[in-house]
């Protein structure tokens, strides 16, 4: 009776490690459904979400603590656990997004702590010129004796400040606004945005419409230059041989040049064109006599108009002679320009290049958290074995 009594006594006191137990696993369960909602609710990569990036870092970085905190107690409790394959998954995903927007947020830091520095070397600059100036279009006279232009400038607006209150030597300041520190740096950011990333894209887009604008006038030159005509009526040869005889108006056919024959079709320039209008069934338009005129030529777009003397003179058998022909030279940006646009395309190579050396960076300590996290599970399993092994014994 008395060892049934000791069984149900053990029975009805609670097991205070129970108690532990459920209060570690529910701790935890916690803090893994926590971080995977962040992982749910992370934020667009966009530059103009930097804000909204650095506060999910920091509720990241609180969770994760909570997490291995909760896992070392349980640990030192020596109870087992198991991670699930959601836990696992948004572990990696919050990593990955903590460690690139970093990488961006330590960027922009830097060009800050830049912009700064080149703000204030220009506001430093301005001082001193202003103080030259003060001490150049200061007389002489006024100059206090042992101390140069600059001081007496500055002692004089110091005494004018103080008569403006009356000899009190107290300053009536405008009220200002103040802003707050994430309000500021979210401002400079913008600034940062708007000044680095616009130009550069509107000068790229403007390179690229140049290119295009280019290639555009070397095809229509090309078209230009390989016009050809079907001859009504054919040179001997092509007659001779029955084949079609096609070539410019002025030049032999593709069939006499391939086998190097003189045509008849290029046996002069005058008769040519007399014959081709009088076979070609066209009235050729009455012959004008024209002296030299002086006369600017238009070209095509993005070309700059030069003047050129154009010459028209009568053949001897009534043909006009053709006039010179002019170069057609591309149309070339101002080197100004290009130099501006490559120096942004380089600045802006640099910096993918250092986004990718930080990318590479980033991937090599994930692989380092994948291996704490497989270690980790290793001995996870380890324990279980352990604790297995002390139930069989027991």
């Amino acid at each position: 009776m008395s060892n049934a009594l000791d069984k149900l006594l053990t029975l009805a006191t609670p097991d205070p490690n129970a108690t532990k137990k459920e209060v570690l696993f529910t701790a935890y369960d916690d803090a893994a459904s926590h971080l995977v909602d962040l992982v749910k609710c992370v934020p667009d990569n966009k530059s103009d979400l930097m804000d909204e990036q650095e506060m999910w870092i920091a509720q990241w970085e609180k969770g994760m603590e909570a997490l291995l905190s909760m896992s070392l107690a349980i640990s030192e409790a020596g109870l087992v656990l198991s991670l699930e394959d959601d836990v696992r998954q948004a572990v990696r995903q919050g990593e990955r997004w903590t460690e690139l927007w970093k990488a961006h947020l330590d960027l922009t830091d830097a060009l800050e702590a830049v912009v700064d520095a080149e703000k204030e070397k220009e506001k430093e600059k301005e001082k001193e010129k202003a103080q030259a100036e003060a001490g150049a279009s200061q007389p002489g006279g006024l100059q206090l004796e042992g101390k140069p232009a600059s001081t007496t400038a500055t002692t004089m607006a110091t005494m004018t400040e103080k008569e403006t209150d009356g000899g009190k030597g107290t300053k009536k300041e405008a009220p200002r606004v103040t802003l707050s520190e994430t309000e500021l740096r979210s401002a400079k950011r913008q600034q940062l945005v708007m000044e680095v990333s616009v130009p550069l894209r509107k000068r790229v887009k403007h390179v690229e419409e140049e290119e295009l604008i280019e290639r555009q006038d070397e095809s229509e030159e090309e078209e230009e230059d390989e016009i050809e005509e079907w001859h009504t009526s054919p040179c001997e040869s092509c007659a001779q041989k029955r084949l079609p005889c096609v070539g410019s108006p002025s030049l032999a056919c593709r069939a006499c040049v391939s086998s190097h024959i003189k045509c008849s079709m290029s046996a002069g320039k005058g008769k040519v064109k007399t014959k081709a209008a009088s076979t070609s069934g066209v009235k050729a338009k009455p012959l004008i006599k024209v002296a030299p005129v002086q006369c600017p030529i238009r070209n095509k777009l993005r070309r700059q108009a030069s003047p050129e003397v154009l010459t028209i003179s009568e053949d001897e058998e009534g043909g006009c002679a053709t006039p010179p022909k002019t170069g057609k030279g591309k149309a070339k940006a101002s080197r100004s320009g290009s130099r501006d646009a490559k120096a942004v395309v380089g600045e802006a190579i640099s910096m993918l290049m250092d986004l990718q050396e930080r990318g590479l960076g980033l991937r090599k300590k994930q692989k380092g958290v994948e291996a704490e996290l497989e270690k980790w599970s290793q001995e996870v399993e380890s324990m279980e074995r352990r604790l297995r092994s002390l139930k069989d014994k027991l």
